[in-house]
């Protein structure tokens, strides 16, 4: 007697559910009901103004080497009113008063990209939330200025 060993595939067809901010769900329902927050859907309104590929921060900058860094463009106020939303309901800090003075700082850096027709870098950290580094003008200008006084 001759032992044959043969191996068998089989493909398993399962179904994934996007919602428009390009969160995957396996469930129908919670994909649905994900599409009907606040957060779906300025999440989808800031991921239009990413107008880089997406970069890893430690080859870019020298950041954390599993952060990413994207460049966003505001074109009008709404643009950087539904960007500043997004960062509130990822972090509620901004909306306390100890929070406040770094909001203003990240608001002050939205407008001034818009004011210079610049790019704001953001970065994401591994559990995909936005951190502002700042606008691109900003950086270099800091960069020229390094040995400076």
């Amino acid at each position: 007697m001759k032992e044959i060993k043969k191996e068998r595939t089989t493909t398993q067809t399962y179904s994934e559910y996007e919602a428009i901010d390009g969160t995957i769900f396996r469930d129908k329902e919670e994909c649905l009901s994900y599409e009907n927050t606040a957060k779906c859907v300025l999440k989808a309104r800031v991921k239009r103004l990413i107008v880089t590929k997406e970069h890893d921060a430690w080859e870019l900058m020298g950041g954390y080497d599993d952060h990413s860094v994207v460049g966003m463009k505001f074109q009008s106020e709404d643009d950087i009113t539904a960007f500043l939303q997004y960062m509130c309901l990822q972090n509620s800090f901004y909306t306390k008063e100890c929070g406040q003075g770094e909001f203003q700082k990240i608001s002050g850096k939205c407008h001034t990209a818009l004011i210079c027709n610049d790019i704001l870098l953001v970065g994401i950290n591994c559990d995909e939330e936005y951190y502002i580094i700042n606008t691109r003008n900003h950086i270099i200008d800091n960069l020229k200025n390094f040995d400076k006084e």
